[in-house]
């Protein structure tokens, strides 16, 4: 439900959007990454994983609350205006200021160590 309404935004390429609802055609991996569906495609399953589980690693390092702001304002973005979703994000940085992730996050910069963030 809703993947002729979010597809062509997400795609950005209305052209191909249409080409593939109207013919039902099949394409391969490659042309998925051609039309922006993808962002890699492996040789096999375990190359997959292993690049999965090293992204994982990344996102875990990261602030959650930042995290998932970004997240949720992605989704929020994809559906709404640019006028409404600047002013969105702009209330979801007020709230994201008051936790220490940022703190956090810069002390760990200056002091080159890797920061320890709390739990959602």
């Amino acid at each position: 439900m809703g993947t002729l309404q979010r597809l062509p935004k997400i795609i950005g390429n209305n052209s191909i959007i249409r080409e593939l609802v109207y013919t039902a055609r099949r394409f391969s991996a490659e042309e998925a990454i051609r039309f922006g569906m993808l962002s890699n495609v492996f040789v096999d399953r375990s190359t997959a994983y292993q690049h999965g589980l090293s992204i994982a690693r990344k996102i875990n390092r990261l602030s959650p609350v930042a995290i998932q702001g970004s997240k949720i304002n992605l989704n929020f973005s994809r559906d709404h205006s640019v006028a409404t979703s600047l002013e969105y994000q702009s209330v979801w940085n007020m709230g994201m200021l008051q936790t220490n992730d940022i703190p956090t996050a810069a002390s760990a910069n200056m002091t080159k160590t890797v920061p320890i963030f709390p739990k959602l």
